[in-house]
């Protein structure tokens, strides 16, 4: 391959290059087409709804006014009625008067008021009917006996939740005959537009005895129209006062003077609002500052919702003087806008450009808070309202975020929306148009299409532009530059200090450096591997027995032959870097058997293996023997192993376990073969801490009696009356061997985060804080134990201490653990009696607080359980210092491992059978494979 590399060399880079173009191109082209199918689904959203109205729970928080208590008892004040009782006192009286003759007096009887409210709507979006509509709501939650109607335009098809259809105002005539009409709206529709004289229709209103029409028509404005209605209502401007006032006229009956309304109604608009010039003055002729913000923070959504209206007053509001009134919504409705349901995009821009010189701190926080408001209020994902709804979103939070990578998400995703036909909102339009790059000033307005998403160069490039930039240029441009200027040298092995060879491994093939005795083991630990997968169990064995005395004896010789397993691994020597003096002497090349012979002396020379590298051997050929035990077994079906495959099996298990046994599990082999397998004399490697620990564990297990008599069981020393149950007890036996102190010096990290516990003393006394464990420290004690958990020498050691011991402890724990953990209402309580005053606590009952709380639980008891109360309580503690999750995992891990049935069956599932024999990972040697450079020559 070297002359056939040198020969076409030429063809080869350019060929190269060529081939890598065209995978680069494939990658771009296909990353387009990735992006065109995206826009093609966002496209495809068709299903309803098409709009989608924001709402917001708790937003209708308006004041009312200070005289809305006086207007609700006014009409609610009870009328006389078209019926009469007969007065019996009074009869009998006047009979008498009248000599026996019968005169008989009747009383007129009372009825409270009826009501029928007619909105002039127009739009959904009318906040001025919204707000009306929010004050029906008000009085009908009041006992105030009233309906609603809405109405486009012309009153005579009338509508609400009950018709939403429509009805003819006939219809509502004759159903609401007895009661008091207000319509609300301009009247226009009354009057017949060429003559101005009433429609003949409008007669039908006269069967109303009380009729009002509340128009918001500044009264400026009023001329021969009003005039006109006039005859057909009581004619009031829109306002709380008006209304006010014809209650009050109302309750005069024939002394009722409608006409007095000019003194006593002064909260209406004179003229109409005039926005010519500059709107921003125009604006502030008519408005406050704090009303001006209003405006301008509705206008950073596109369209008008009420509910985002009376959120954004309140926002406005925190603090300073209440937006939220009647009064400022009927100013703003003196605006078309909010009538119309939406502001036109020359005013928003205006209305925004202002916020931002004025107030950009407040604009930020306003669209800030808008993206939380649409979040928390999705359209159904697969409608077309939802198209709408993500590209508002996306649009306010790339004006806000300061997060580059999220800000170029948000860029590619307005990109793809409006690729898709989404429309885009003008405002923010602008602000894309604003952020430009040098290139920008270079291309005319047609070009930059062609760079920049739609010409817009705040969405920067386009996405195939930009892939082009970030990755395939930097790519293809080195490729370049080693296309032309790599020359055809000569390739050959580099120099080694040892011996060059080529080790081939099935499909792998290395070029190897053999230059340490680590390396040459090494080779010697792969080809024993590979004989072990290959070959019959005795040659194997007596390979590996060559092998360890080799290891051991400094003369002692190794033959590697190089044909031996041609099936598996194959050796290409390269024989012109061997000679009878190769590397000083330790190797000599055979040619008759194509043999290699390793020695690690040679005159007074030595090549010494590292105690720790001969440990990985042991270890790995130990576990590639289990393995492949293991791999014979699984070739057999469970429960038809014949006794010579039995006994063929546990003899590679027995060469493992002569080898090295720390990983194995001797307790699964030895019930596997039945006794074939020696006893296992190591438990698994967790570590110096879990060395250490596995120590104390032992020494627990065996030394418990004699500790239980010499621990201070007493009430003052454990702070318990009853040191048989609990944790108190057990702490104090345990304490010589295993306390916060050891466990700080076995793992470098400290139990406690805070709390008033010092040393190895636990503060049970303590009414003011407690202990707060240190997660880190959990978390390595996990490691720790989980590593341990695998031995099953040690499991077995300590299992019958378990079992007398903590066997029913560590079940009450899990069993508190859904009543104690993420209580925040507790948590809170706790807390709170914690932090009172210490004078006080003895009167709130501090001590007693988890009795309070938990008192009734009983798991293992039918009685009282102060162990049950006490596990509670734990699990409130750590779930205030956070440590819940790490001391669950904990206790899952522990019973796992001792008490799996009981475990299983709070899991409602059968208890874990034992692992089968499954294969192990190595570890990872010492010695390494060095690969041999090409370099160029």
């Amino acid at each position: 391959w070297q002359q056939f590399l040198a020969d076409n060399f030429w063809w080869l880079k350019w060929g190269g290059l060529l081939l890598f173009t065209a995978l680069l191109l494939a990658v771009l082209f296909y990353r387009a087409y990735r992006r065109r199918k995206l826009v093609a689904e966002l496209e495809s959203s068709d299903k309803p709804p098409y709009a989608w109205n924001i709402r917001i729970d708790g937003a209708e928080a308006v004041h009312l006014g200070d005289d809305f208590s006086y207007l609700l008892n006014l009409i609610r004040q009870r009328t006389g009625s078209e019926a009469f009782r007969l007065d019996v006192p009074k009869t009998i009286n006047a009979t008498i008067e009248q000599g026996g003759m019968p005169t008989f007096r009747f009383l007129q009887q009372t009825k409270p008021p009826e009501y029928l409210l007619l909105i002039g709507q127009q739009t959904p979006r009318n906040h001025r009917a919204r707000l009306l509509d929010m004050l029906f709501r008000v009085l009908h939650e009041n006992e105030v006996l009233i309906e609603r109607f809405f109405y486009d335009n012309d009153p005579r098809i009338c509508y609400n939740e009950t018709h939403p259809q429509g009805i003819p105002l006939q219809e509502v005539q004759q159903r609401y005959n007895s009661s008091r009409l207000i319509v609300v709206g301009y009247g226009n529709a009354l009057l017949n537009k060429l003559t101005g004289k009433p429609e003949p229709w409008s007669r039908l209103l006269l069967n109303w005895k009380h009729r009002l029409l509340l128009t918001p028509r500044p009264t400026g404005q009023w001329g021969k129209r009003e005039r006109r209605l006039s005859g057909l209502f009581t004619l009031l401007p829109l306002s709380m006062q008006s209304l006010l006032f014809w209650l009050e006229e109302l309750e005069m009956e024939e002394d009722a003077r409608f006409d007095t309304w000019p003194g006593r109604v002064k909260d209406v608009p004179l003229e109409p609002i005039q926005l010519k010039g500059n709107l921003m003055d125009s604006l502030q002729e008519h408005f406050s500052e704090p009303m001006l913000q209003w405006i301008a923070a509705c206008a950073v959504y596109p369209s008008l919702h009420w509910d985002l209206t009376l959120y954004l007053g309140q926002q406005l509001s925190a603090g300073k003087e209440n937006l939220l009134t009647v009064d400022n919504l009927l100013q703003l409705t003196c605006l078309p806008w909010f009538t119309e349901g939406r502001i036109p995009p020359a005013a928003r821009l205006s209305l925004i450009e202002w916020m931002e010189a004025a107030h950009p701190a407040l604009l930020e926080q306003i669209r800030t808070r808008l993206v939380d408001i649409l979040q928390e209020n999705p359209p159904p994902a697969d409608s077309a309202a939802f198209e709408d709804y993500r590209m508002n979103v996306a649009l306010n939070e790339w004006l806000t975020t300061r997060h580059q990578p999220h800000r170029r998400e948000l860029q590619q995703e307005i990109s793809r929306r409006l690729e898709a036909g989404a429309d885009a909102d003008i405002t923010v339009i602008k602000q894309l148009q604003r952020e430009r790059h040098p290139l920008d000033f270079i291309l005319s307005d047609n070009l930059k299409k062609y760079f920049r998403p739609h010409g817009l160069p705040g969405l920067g490039w386009r996405g195939e532009w930009r892939d082009v930039m970030r990755w395939a240029l930097p790519l293809w441009i080195p490729a370049l530059v080693l296309t032309i200027f790599v020359k055809p040298w000569l390739i050959e092995p580099a120099s080694c200090g040892g011996i060059a060879v080529r080790y081939q491994l099935g499909e792998e093939s290395h070029l190897l450096c053999l230059d340490s005795p680590e390396a040459f083991g090494t080779i010697v630990e792969a080809h024993i591997q590979a004989a072990i997968e290959s070959d019959t169990l005795p040659g194997a064995s007596a390979f590996n027995g060559q092998a360890m005395l080799w290891q051991s004896q400094a003369g002692a010789p190794l033959n590697l032959p190089v044909a031996a397993h041609s099936e598996n691994a194959s050796w290409e020597w390269k024989k012109a870097s061997l000679s009878a003096s190769s590397f000083g002497g330790f190797i000599t090349y055979n040619s008759n058997d194509d043999s290699l012979q390793l020695r690690r002396t040679a005159g007074d020379n030595h090549l010494e293996l590292s105690e720790n590298w001969k440990k990985e051997y042991r270890s790995n050929i130990a576990l590639a023997f289990y393995n492949q035990g293991v791999e014979i077994l699984q070739e057999y079906d469970p429960g038809q192993i014949p006794q010579a495959g039995r006994d063929l099996i546990c003899r590679y298990f027995q060469n493992a376990i002569l080898l090295d046994s720390t990983q194995l599990d001797m307790y699964e082999i030895r019930n596997w073969c039945a006794g074939e397998a020696t006893a296992d004399t190591t438990a698994s490697d967790g570590g110096m801490a879990g060395q250490e620990l596995q120590k104390i564990l032992v020494q627990a297990a065996g030394r418990w009696d004699k500790l239980q008599k010499e621990a201070d069981l007493s009430g003052g020393a454990s702070e318990t009356v009853i040191p048989e149950l609990g944790v108190r007890g057990r702490y104090a036996i345990l304490k010589p061997l295993l306390n916060p102190v050891v466990l700080e010096r076995l793992f470098g990290e400290p139990v406690y985060r805070a709390g008033p516990h010092q040393g190895a003393d636990i503060a049970y006394r303590s009414e003011e804080s407690f202990g707060r464990y240190n997660p880190a420290f959990l978390r390595k004690l996990y490691t720790t134990l989980n590593t341990l958990s695998k031995s099953g020498l040690l499991v077995r050691q300590v299992q019958g201490l378990y079992d007398r011991e903590f066997r029913r402890l560590m079940q009450v724990f899990y069993q508190a653990y859904e009543v104690g953990a993420g209580r925040e209402d507790i948590q809170k309580e706790y807390l709170s009696r914690l932090n009172a005053p210490a004078s006080r606590l003895a009167q709130r009952g501090y001590t007693n607080f988890f009795e309070e709380k938990f008192g009734d639980l009983s798991i293992a008891s039918r009685y009282y359980d102060p162990e049950a109360i006490m596990a509670a309580g734990f699990w409130v503690r750590r779930s205030i210092d956070g440590t819940a999750d790490e001391f669950f995992q904990l206790l899952q891990l522990t019973l796992q491992t001792f008490d799996p049935a009981f475990l299983a069956q709070q899991k409602k599932m059968k208890p874990a059978v034992s692992q089968s024999l499954k294969k192990l990972p190595s570890f990872r040697t010492n010695g390494k494979l060095e690969r041999v450079d090409i370099q160029q020559t």
